[in-house]
């Protein structure tokens, strides 16, 4: 795959970066072929970008018009047959030259100046509907799959343009993207077309969309961390179904507006913190994070604080990926996915754990024409306002425009309004566009300001974030200041027990394990990688006992939902009880760990040829008989599972130990240039 072959449809000068510089302006033409004659494609290139482009007779092939976007390209009627067509050739020929001469007319270019394009016109795009289902279900997945690769036809579409120094780009690959469900069922169809040796989707690449994979990492964010990111939320968010609407968001925006001034509390109450204790007003980024460093050291909770708040920056990475440069940060996005991966694997979210890897996989292997389609065509689309959006929040837009037109309830005929909205969504959007431009609310944008560089007045989330940290003394010297409610009173006392506990404010106990996730995390994916990857590939099916993919579970509530299983499965001689809380293998596991007493037992029968109703009753009848005759065992057990859930506090050692993952330090240079531009201010002082 790092090789390309020299008949792929794009051609790689010996500077790739030729190609970026000039895609945006070259390659968004609204056209399937370019002009055959290359003087009349260098003075099209002219109109449009007002720079006179010299293009050697070797690089100016007819393959520069096969870049185009092929997730959405239609292919003209006459074309979409199979190459066996009754045409004559020349008159097919004299199609392909119609065809090129009428795209190629400098009417149908995009030009500076122009008053407005819609999001389809810039992208040149097609709403389609191919066909009305559930895309949860593998059937349907499949069903599009083959509509990809009858739409796109490689083989007859070379057969017909006939090209005689390189292919297009439809022979590359066949991209497609979507949220996480069909993505992650297309691995599956092709994991399993792959085994059978029919190798029909290979040339389909279906990748995740940057704005569902952000979703779901807001999502598992706020789970994972619900007891502390959550704490600082209740400050602002009094109900927990507004917490909600940020710890698990329907739309990362919703997140974004508010996780800012989240964010700069934190670093603007440490700031404090340490000048108070420096006496001094001058300080640096870098001692900044270093306190909180040292902090996190010393203080279990401060720890999880700062973890979170890495995760908090994670998202800021994936935003930025979608929104920096023309057409998205790709580099920036691959960041971003490898520090999701890890918290996705600590959390059992196996489909995602599955997407990220194989999306990895592909980009190490693919070959560089994969990667320059991908950057500038499919990562990213671009808003009718000429900014770069992640494909699928594209999707999302569609969704908008239609529901503009048929409303939010379903009615009579919705089906033949869709249809009918769809085919007609330019028409509709001029339309409307020219009804604002009557009444003066014309949506061109004359703000250029990069969005983080947008300046906004701090509200209650930066103060009441900022009022939390100094309450309990997150930043501060000395031990933090944690609660706890005693049995017989709602009021709360100070709490004096060890500090050396990861513990809410509210005194709950967490898991400790919680402060390791991210070596935890930084292990669990190689080892998955090798598992499915490299030792077996192309598995459709993977057990849990096989990913090694078991959740973390953090919140106190969890801890005690989990400590009530565990105390079920070892003690429990109810049937019905032990059918929901064990698999079989529990059973059986459970079945041996009872010892043998005197007393009639069922009678044998295969443990693992047995239902497992049945395994529970018989579980149910030796274990009761062994507790009657020793009724101390029972509680011999649940002491036992007290003590190992219980566990023992991380020492400083363990976590400035963990501490030193690049995760969180601070890169060098960054580092080296803030301590540089802090000297530079001193001198100028």
């Amino acid at each position: 795959h790092s090789k390309i072959p020299k008949n792929l449809g794009l051609r790689l000068p010996e500077n790739p970066s030729q190609i970026l510089q000039t895609t945006d302006k070259v390659f968004a033409v609204p056209r399937m072929y370019a002009p055959r004659d290359d003087d009349e494609f260098e003075d099209h290139l002219e109109d449009i970008n007002g720079n006179d482009f010299d293009i050697d007779d070797e690089e100016a092939v007819d393959g520069n018009s096969g870049i185009v976007d092929i997730e959405d390209q239609q292919l003209p009627e006459s074309l979409s047959e199979e190459s066996e067509s009754e045409k004559s050739e020349t008159s097919f020929q004299d199609l392909c030259k119609e065809q090129a001469a009428h795209q190629a007319s400098s009417d149908d270019w995009p030009v500076a100046g122009d008053s407005y394009q819609s999001l389809y016109e810039r992208n040149n795009m097609v709403l389609d509907i191919p066909l009305h289902d559930d895309l949860a279900k593998a059937d349907v997945v499949k069903s599009l799959m083959d509509y990809a690769l009858r739409v796109t036809r490689p083989g007859s579409i070379l057969n017909a343009l006939e090209f005689e120094q390189e292919d297009p780009v439809q022979t590359i690959m066949v991209p497609l993207t979507g949220d996480g469900s069909p993505v992650e069922s297309s691995h599956r169809i092709k994991d399993a077309d792959k085994t059978s040796g029919e190798n029909k989707y290979d040339a389909i690449r279906f990748f995740p969309g940057g704005f569902h994979l952000a979703l779901e990492l807001h999502r598992i964010r706020g789970k994972f961390f619900e007891d502390t990111f959550g704490f600082f939320v209740s400050r602002w968010r009094s109900t927990l179904g507004r917490q909600k609407w940020i710890m698990e968001p329907q739309d990362p925006n919703d997140l974004l507006e508010e996780i800012y001034e989240y964010i700069l509390a934190h670093y603007r109450c440490a700031a404090d913190c340490l000048a108070e204790q420096l006496s001094c007003n001058e300080l640096s980024p870098v001692q900044v994070n270093n306190h909180m460093m040292q902090r996190a050291a010393t203080c279990p909770f401060a720890m999880a604080v700062l973890l979170e708040l890495r995760f908090a920056e994670v998202t800021i990475i994936m935003r930025d990926s979608e929104k920096s440069g023309p057409r998205g940060d790709v580099d920036l996005f691959l960041t971003g996915m490898r520090f999701s991966l890890i918290l996705f694997t600590v959390t059992h979210a196996v489909k995602y754990v599955r997407i990220c890897t194989e999306f990895l996989h592909w980009w190490a292997t693919s070959s560089d024409a994969e990667k320059i389609l991908f950057k500038n065509f499919i990562y990213t689309k671009l808003t009718a306002h000429g900014r770069p959006i992640w494909a699928d929040r594209c999707v999302e837009k569609t969704m908008m425009h239609l529901r503009m037109f048929l409303g939010k309830h379903k009615g009579q005929g919705q089906d033949v309004k869709v249809l009918h909205s769809a085919l007609g969504m330019q028409d509709h959007l001029e339309k409307r566009q020219g009804a604002k431009e009557l009444h003066e609310h014309d949506e061109t944008r004359s703000n250029d300001v990069s969005w983080n560089d947008h300046e906004r007045p701090i509200s209650h989330v930066f103060v009441q974030t900022y009022l939390a940290c100094k309450n309990i003394n997150l930043y501060g010297e000395g031990p933090m200041h944690f609660k706890k409610t005693t049995a017989n009173s709602d009021q709360s006392e100070e709490n004096t027990e060890s500090d050396q506990l990861l513990q809410t404010p509210a005194g709950e106990k967490l898991n400790e394990e919680m402060l390791k996730c991210i070596s935890i995390g930084k292990s669990r994916g190689p080892a998955y990688y090798q598992k499915f990857y490299i030792d077996s590939q192309n598995q459709v099916s993977r057990s849990e006992e096989d990913m090694g993919l078991t959740g973390i579970q953090t919140t106190a509530q969890k801890l005690k939902d989990g400590f009530d299983k565990k105390i079920a499965q070892a003690t429990s001689i109810n049937a019905d009880e032990l059918s929901k809380v064990c698999t079989k293998k529990i059973l059986i596991e459970e079945m041996n760990k009872v010892p043998d007493s005197p007393g009639t037992y069922p009678r044998p029968f295969n443990l693992l040829a047995a239902k497992k109703m049945d395994l529970a009753k018989a579980l149910c009848l030796k274990r009761g008989r062994y507790f009657r005759m020793c009724p101390e065992a029972k509680q011999e057990i649940i002491n036992r599972i007290t003590m190992q859930e219980r566990g023992g506090a991380s020492s400083n050692a363990e976590r400035q130990q963990e501490l030193l993952d690049l995760f969180y330090q601070l890169d060098p240079d960054v580092a080296a240039a803030f301590e540089e531009t802090r000297s530079i201010l001193r001198a100028l002082n």
